[in-house]
């Protein structure tokens, strides 16, 4: 069975419906067994995560090492459950403790997380599912560094039972790697729209937000470079810029020089209420698996002015530039055209609620953990 096309455009994004023919059920009945690993725990991976709990029939861990001043709150809600570790090191040593663990399904999320388990894999037979957020090969940082982690994925891709991804991209980087495409799946992200959102009138002042850690890949130096720029070229009253999130010393400098209120890492429901309240959403990251953080301004009815990357060209929603030079006329335009931000918080809205449901994600991952143990009781 096909759980995704990786060669569909993304208009035709859809999770599968359920077959549960196509895996076999739990040996001895009951809910499956799935431990989450990362070594990445904050931001958008500690949110997705705890979607992903919330799984219909699945009992679920997590083991984690959290992601210094990253942690958003998601997992508040259900912190029964989950073992958090403060490094690598540590990391590694837990994961040598459970590994003989009874588990169905070993999911790791992210790149360190990925390549520990595969290399160390559980001792019990359990399928080992995979979603990266992003490859980590598809970075800005040394290139040696990059290649080596690119070689160590396409080594290790064959102990990946099911490749989890969060968007087409990175389903394709699934099958560019040699996972077969009966191996890789499409799991979308799920997000209940606003109802209503706030209207642009009540929007004041004019307030622009920037969502992520303070790193080269989320590049807050065109964003504190755009702040600059926007503040001369917009048509009527002044402009506020906002990032919610922190991390390198130094951006965090480059941002509050260019005027930009830095605000750290916020609860979940402020950072709603920020969105909720916000003109516009400024995305400047270079590279994503699916962020989080832009379809929650979907969600919010707040419209989105992003950086031109694949897994952001696949949302229908935002306004897109694909050269840093491009970025200034594009948000000025979202903040002076009242048509514009109307359509654009309306298609957001519409996106989020048809593409990006509960019923969908528990759908897809549903497959997902089935067809990995189906293949991983086949090894035995």
């Amino acid at each position: 069975m096909v759980l995704y096309d990786t060669g569909r455009p993304a208009s035709a994004r859809r999770a599968p419906s359920p077959t549960r023919a196509t895996a076999a059920p739990r040996p001895g009945g009951g809910n499956l067994r799935v431990l989450h690993v990362t070594e990445a725990y904050g931001g958008g991976v500690e949110a997705v995560i705890a979607q992903y709990r919330e799984q219909p029939g699945v009992d679920s861990t997590v083991l984690a090492r959290s992601r210094e001043g990253s942690r958003t709150g998601h997992a508040h809600a259900a912190p029964v459950g989950v073992t958090e570790v403060s490094s690598r090191a540590g990391l590694l040593r837990a994961w040598l403790g459970v590994r003989r663990g009874d588990y169905d399904v070993v999911h790791v999320h992210s790149t360190v997380a990925g390549l520990m388990v595969r290399v160390l894999r559980p001792r019990r037979g359990a399928a080992i599912v995979y979603t990266p957020h992003a490859f980590a090969f598809l970075g800005y940082g040394r290139r040696w560094m990059r290649r080596v982690v690119h070689v160590a994925e396409c080594v290790l891709i064959a102990r990946t039972d099911v490749g989890a991804a969060v968007s087409l991209h990175e389903a394709r980087e699934f099958a560019a790697l040699g996972l077969p495409e009966e191996r890789i799946a499409y799991v979308p992200h799920q997000l209940t729209p606003a109802s209503p959102a706030v209207p642009k009138v009540e929007r004041y002042p004019r307030r622009v937000v920037g969502i992520g850690r303070l790193c080269d890949q989320k590049d807050p130096e065109l964003f504190a470079a755009v702040a600059r720029a926007s503040r001369t070229q917009a048509a009527s009253g002044a402009i506020e810029f906002v990032w919610i999130g922190d991390g390198d010393d130094r951006l965090r400098e480059t941002l509050a020089d260019a005027g930009v209120a830095v605000l750290g890492w916020l609860p979940r429901c402020e950072v709603m209420e920020h969105l909720r309240s916000a003109t516009a959403v400024l995305h400047t990251a270079k590279y994503e698996g699916m962020p989080v953080c832009l379809l929650e301004a979907m969600a919010s009815g707040t419209p989105i002015v992003a950086r031109q990357i694949p897994s952001v060209s696949e949302l229908s929603a935002p306004l897109l530039f694909s050269r840093p030079e491009e970025s200034v006329d594009a948000l000025v335009r979202v903040l002076d055209d009242e048509a514009l931000w109307q359509r654009l918080a309306s298609a957001g809205m519409r996106e989020v609620q048809e593409e990006f449901s509960a019923k969908a994600q528990a759908a897809s991952l549903e497959h997902v953990y089935r067809t990995a143990m189906a293949r991983a009781a086949a090894r035995v």
